[in-house]
């Protein structure tokens, strides 16, 4: 299970995906400065192995970038009924290009 962290509450929500060897953390510098918890529900994920999300039993698998991908894909597709966006870096770019086709979102910032 992906780990994740929510802040505000507002209608549209903005998931924040880090890149390689980070985890949701590098984002709460620009939450809490940025002041959009007022407007936005705003939501940090940790990648699979990655902060707080879990550890795989099979690594080969979960750790792919299409396993990476298809982990990150299951988790947004609880958000398949709201607006929302997503902001990402680093790999979390490839992942979000290995499924955009198939993500219904407001948007990508890259």
């Amino acid at each position: 299970m992906l780990f994740t962290q929510t802040f505000g509450s507002g209608s549209t929500h903005i998931l924040f995906i880090h890149g390689n060897s980070q985890s949701g953390k590098v984002w709460e510098p620009l939450i809490q400065s940025a002041n959009l918890a007022n407007k936005y529900t705003l939501v940090t994920v940790d990648l699979p192995g990655h902060g707080q999300s879990f550890k795989s039993a099979t690594p080969e698998i979960d750790y792919s970038l299409q396993g990476m991908a298809n982990l990150l894909g299951d988790f947004l597709e609880t958000f398949s009924m709201k607006e929302y966006l997503i902001v990402c870096h680093s790999l979390a770019t490839n992942l979000v290009a290995e499924i955009a086709i198939s993500l219904k979102i407001a948007g990508v910032f890259f």
